[in-house]
């Protein structure tokens, strides 16, 4: 996800195909929702895409496009490196399908205690955790990590990470550039962390 100044006209299959960034084939059997001034949006079989004038999102739900989906937004943005981009974030999202519901029980208390509840409501439970906190590394931005009850398997367990970068500390860096090098660097670390993140959530107790 970015955040910025986008013509959403020109994100379409076939300019993603005519720059080289998609086979002519998948572009050719895209689902196209919208390619207008104020909206884009299509699918691939394992991609999705959708910008507004402020906003774009490129994302994937095939663990083994990950990599080609980064190497199509780095490629999109060294193509339009002069587009004003003034944050971004690295999202991953898991589900982990738990057969023992007390288990899930188990991980929503260890998170939040229900003591304190327990004399204002009968059977408190854990729905929605949400923490944020600043980078362990240099960058600005911050971290979240979003845990709730998972919506596609069950029962199950749903684990989302962002990793956000601000421009703020790329000062003098022009248009796009900031955000490929960091996604350069930064997408594989992005992703162990993200895996940190389940390891912690899925063993505590």
């Amino acid at each position: 996800m970015a955040i910025g100044s986008f013509n959403p006209a020109i994100f379409s299959p076939a300019w993603f195909s005519k720059q080289g960034l998609l086979p002519e084939g998948e572009a050719d059997d895209a689902q196209v929702e919208a390619i207008l001034p104020q909206a884009a949006k299509f699918r691939l079989d394992w991609l999705e895409v959708a910008v507004l004038p402020n906003r774009l999102s490129m994302s994937t739900t095939q663990p083994q496009n990950v990599r080609f989906l980064r190497d199509l937004i780095t490629g999109t943005f060294q193509l339009l490196r002069h587009t004003p981009v003034s944050a971004f974030g690295i999202n991953r999202d898991a589900h982990f399908k738990i057969e023992d519901a007390d288990r899930i029980k188990e991980i929503g208390d260890a998170l939040v205690p229900k003591g304190p509840f327990q004399e204002i409501m009968n059977e408190p439970k854990t729905l929605t955790v949400r923490l944020q906190g600043s980078r362990l590394d240099e960058h600005q931005g911050q971290h979240v990590i979003t845990i709730e009850p998972s919506g596609l398997v069950t029962p199950g367990i749903y684990i989302g990470t962002n990793e956000h970068f601000d421009s703020a500390d790329h000062e003098g860096v022009d248009g796009a550039d900031w955000m490929v090098q960091l996604i350069e660097e930064e997408w594989d670390n992005c992703l162990m962390r993200a895996e940190d993140a389940w390891h912690v959530v899925l063993s505590v107790r």
